[in-house]
């Protein structure tokens, strides 16, 4: 191999590897972004869902305590594995916390309402609508948060 060649192999590992690292700590960033969020969105997302029914609320803050709680977890765990064993992404691993809230809609007798047909064939479980679609359903900082991961993601494949 020549100099050229080993001097332009390390410089292409030097890059994987501060790629990686960047990504690390988007990871980080978008963890901690949605810990902050996402507890009182769900919450605000149950109650409007809710409009009238009689629902117990501290059984919906326990609802939504352990949904964010499960959702963090399992998003932590995603953003811990390598990007090479990554299977999903984080913000399919978010959506998956409407499914506790929506049996309790549904226990309460709620009725699901009129939903957009994108999100009816994309989130057919998802009845109430509760998931969030893009990052910027959480507020600013996990959109800002959500975007710089994907970025940082995409520069671990170039």
């Amino acid at each position: 191999m020549s100099h050229d060649s080993e001097s332009l192999r390390d410089q292409a590992i030097s890059d994987l590897s501060e790629a990686e690292e960047e990504l690390q700590r988007r990871g980080e960033l978008l963890v901690q972004a949605c810990s902050a969020a996402l507890p009182g969105w769900l919450h605000s997302q149950v109650l409007a869902r809710a409009s009238g029914a009689d629902l117990d609320a501290d059984h919906l803050l326990k609802v939504v305590e352990a949904a964010s709680g499960s959702v963090l977890e399992d998003l932590q765990r995603l953003l811990n594995t390598p990007a090479s064993g990554q299977r999903g992404t984080p913000l399919n691993v978010l959506r998956s916390v409407a499914e506790a809230p929506t049996a309790l809609l549904t226990s309460a007798g709620v009725a699901p309402p009129q939903r957009d047909p994108f999100e009816l064939e994309r989130f057919p479980e998802d009845r109430y609508g509760l998931a969030p679609v893009a990052w910027a359903d959480l507020g600013e900082e996990v959109g800002e948060a959500g975007l710089g991961w994907g970025a940082a993601r995409a520069l671990v494949h170039l």
